[in-house]
């Protein structure tokens, strides 16, 4: 398999884990976060500190470095970092 296979594979493709590999990154940048911090259980809010203008900017940043995005009305269904991956499979 090429790198071009592998980059122009959907995020639906792709397992949680090398979908949560990608976003990884972004996350922890708005979030002001080790990249080892952001695990799949982790609760963006409760255990690492999103609040509603962060998961804004962290959904834009993860649209500009990732390609990624996912309907602002589903958002509410986005409480763990295993959700948002979930979400992105979901619609990309």
């Amino acid at each position: 398999m090429s790198a071009f296979d592998i980059l122009s594979r959907t995020a639906s493709e792709m397992s949680d884990e090398a979908v949560l590999d990608t976003v990884r990154p972004s996350i922890a940048y708005v979030l002001g976060l080790d990249d080892d911090e952001v695990v799949p259980e982790a609760s963006l809010e409760d255990d690492l500190g999103c609040d509603e203008i962060d998961f804004k900017e962290m959904m834009i940043k993860i649209y500009h470095d990732a390609g990624y995005q996912t309907p602002p009305e589903e958002d509410y269904k986005i409480h763990t970092v295993a959700d948002l991956v979930h979400m992105i499979k979901r619609y990309n």
